[in-house]
């Protein structure tokens, strides 16, 4: 070959090779993305409900007594853990308050202000705060839909790529049924019976993702009662800055340990 020849081979293996270093970093990052940033599953509903932000309302109202208030199955709306890698943790309890006192016009402000609530929530690091009625009530009416949903024999697994999911275990305590009066004397024969209590584990819950991981009690997708509920829940939240009031976990771990077999 002529010495011309070589030279241009040369200047085009050149060329090819500066090409190629200059478009392979762009290809490798283009992937990067792609497979980094891309949703786990692909986007689902979108979670929403009337009384979301009810926590962030509650934290407005600490209970001003809080070492007085005692956790009791008769006032217990729904305890919720998390069983994780770390174990299972307390998340969120949610309890109504007993009916006012007949004194309660002569007691003072603080009081006051726990009889006006609609209920009290305690969180994993045993902060108690006060529920507003109408979040109160919103929340009730959602645990009393998820008392109805159908049992399952493994709970509700929603669909995950990731392998390490956290289940949410939401304890709601028998329910009361009304006194039943005989015919004659009209005297109640008891206060009121219990049923069982309802245990129910969700898999891999997510506020973008309502598709089941199979079918499951003829539901694909999680129940919209369910689904809201766990949202809600979710919004409890604390910081690692945030001290524990060990006093309150003591009381909440010696009621749990009686109430509900974990």
């Amino acid at each position: 070959l002529s010495r011309s020849m070589i030279v241009l081979r040369s200047a085009l293996l050149v060329i090819a090779i500066a090409l190629l270093l200059g478009f392979w970093p762009k290809l490798y990052v283009h992937y990067y993305r792609y497979t980094h940033s891309r949703p786990l599953v692909e986007p689902g509903p979108v979670w929403s409900s009337p009384i979301s932000s009810w926590y962030n309302r509650s934290l407005l109202t600490p209970h001003p007594n809080p070492h007085t208030f005692n956790p009791t199955a008769d006032n217990l709306i729904l305890i919720a853990y998390s069983n994780s890698m770390m174990g299972i943790n307390l998340s969120v309890a949610l309890f109504s308050l007993p009916s006012p006192s007949h004194d309660s016009l002569e007691s003072g402000p603080e009081e006051q202000s726990i009889e006006s609530a609609g209920g009290v929530v305690v969180n994993g690091l045993g902060r108690i705060l006060l529920i507003t009625a109408n979040d109160m009530q919103g929340l009730s009416s959602l645990v009393e839909q998820v008392r109805k949903l159908p049992k399952t024999p493994y709970g509700w697994a929603l669909k995950s790529e990731v392998s390490c999911t956290t289940d949410d275990l939401l304890y709601l305590p028998p329910q009361r049924q009304p006194a039943v009066a005989l015919p004659s004397d009209g005297k109640p024969t008891c206060e009121g019976r219990f049923e069982g209590q309802i245990g129910i584990t969700v898999n891999a819950f997510n506020k973008r993702v309502k598709e089941l991981e199979k079918p499951t009690m003829g539901f694909t997708g999680l129940p919209d009662a369910l689904w809201e509920l766990l949202g809600l829940l979710g919004e409890v939240g604390w910081s690692w800055d945030d001290d524990e009031d060990k006093h309150v976990l003591e009381k909440m771990e010696k009621f749990h340990s009686m109430k509900l077999p974990l």
